[in-house]
């Protein structure tokens, strides 16, 4: 009997569960048994970009401080982050910027053990000039998700431009190839308004019949088979049209046991949330928690959500956003000031950091309690967190 290390690619540590069974429900799979998570196995990276051009970067305690790391690009905005791997299984991260000529810059795995894209040498600056559109990119960086590596038809890594409901989507071949990025110009929005699409996700099924890539434009909901738009019943379909003026934004969108959520504001700033229970189900507006304005969320793929919102508050569910509780933090700890948290990461290990507005936040007690500071590195903004492992919302 063998030792199962990675399933399609994945370190078995960083793996929460193989076709919708949970890990800890597995005992053997084509009759070898999954390996323990050794320490080599649970190495733990996260980075955490925004404004500025900063990048930090930590594999040690998320609370504290000097265990976080600061990568200097300076004069970027930096908007989103991703990790996942590529089509031939390296891994690799992605950021989405502000920049026109360098909407996205991607750090590709050397293969080393505990590898982090610690060094400006390790990121390469990528422009697409893919089709099917024969234009030529001109968008500032939106929003960034990750696909699915092990099938050559579906999106593996997707960026969304600014305006013009763009997107680009990269399926394989070199991922620093400008050519091996699509361009989707104007595909999913039938007024062609100067649309820029918020949400961007994947919800991590395999199979063909399940398989469903979801993005949000304004706080319409578009989704497709495949995340390319193209082939056999892969075109990109509408399947919530958010009614009058009940939400203009909806800033994440997301996916974990079956539901979708995001997050959103209305016409006055206010708060909304919205989502379904799976597939393309049935879509429509969950009572709000607050009367706020929401923003990023994440989940533990368990029946746990986490929503970060202005102001200081964020709000947990433990029941699949049936029901919602609200906590208020301050941006720093013991103090009186409440900024904005802008989106929130889940380790896969129990532990969730929310960032923001010159401010981080963890917590491990699933969002109820918080430690947070504004005192790193110069109280930068942070736009945006992600963690090295799979199956978790980010």
């Amino acid at each position: 009997m063998g030792i199962i290390n990675r399933v399609r690619g994945i370190l078995w540590a960083r793996v929460a569960k193989v076709n919708g069974i949970a890990k800890a429900r597995i005992a053997r799979m084509d009759a070898e048994q999954p390996s323990s998570d050794s320490p080599g196995d649970t190495f733990r990276a996260a980075l955490m970009v925004g404004n500025g051009g900063f990048i930090e970067w930590n594999t040690g305690s998320l609370d504290n401080d000097d265990h976080w790391h600061r990568l200097d690009f300076s004069g970027d905005v930096y908007r989103d982050v991703t990790w996942g791997y590529d089509e031939d299984g390296t891994e690799c991260w992605i950021i989405s910027t502000n920049k026109t000529a360098r909407p996205i810059i991607v750090a590709k795995s050397d293969g080393s053990d505990n590898w982090v894209p610690s060094g400006s040498s390790n990121w390469v600056t990528v422009k697409p000039t893919g089709g099917p559109w024969a234009g030529t990119w001109n968008f500032r960086g939106y929003r960034c998700g990750r696909g699915d590596h092990t099938n050559n038809n579906r999106a593996t890594f997707m960026m969304a431009g600014m305006n013009n409901s763009i997107l680009s989507t990269y399926v394989q071949g070199g991922i620093t190839d400008a050519a091996n990025w699509s361009q989707n110009y104007r595909a999913f929005d039938d007024s062609g308004t100067n649309s820029a699409i918020y949400g961007l996700t994947w919800n991590r099924e395999s199979a063909d019949s399940d398989s469903i890539f979801a993005l949000t434009i304004g706080a319409d909901v578009w989704m497709s088979t495949n995340g390319t738009g193209s082939g056999d019943d892969g075109d990109w379909t509408m399947v919530f049209e958010s009614p009058g003026t009940a939400v203009t934004q909806m800033w994440n969108l997301q996916y974990g046991n079956n539901v979708w959520v995001g997050g959103g504001t209305n016409a006055q700033g206010k708060g909304n949330l919205t989502g379904s229970g799976g597939g393309t189900g049935s879509w429509g507006h969950f009572a709000r928690p607050a009367n706020r304005a929401m923003r990023g969320a994440a989940t533990n793929m368990s029946g746990t959500w986490v929503l970060g919102g202005n102001d200081g508050y964020i709000w947990y569910s433990t029941d699949d956003a049936a029901s919602w509780a609200e906590v208020r933090v301050p941006d720093n700890q013991g103090g009186s000031t409440y900024r904005d948290w802008y989106d929130v990461a889940y380790d896969n290990d129990g532990t969730w950091v929310a960032c923001g507005e010159r401010a981080y936040a963890v917590s491990t007690d699933n969002g109820q309690t918080w430690t947070s500071s504004n005192t790193l590195n110069g109280n930068a903004t942070y736009n945006a967190i992600a963690f090295n492992v799979t199956n978790t919302s980010q």
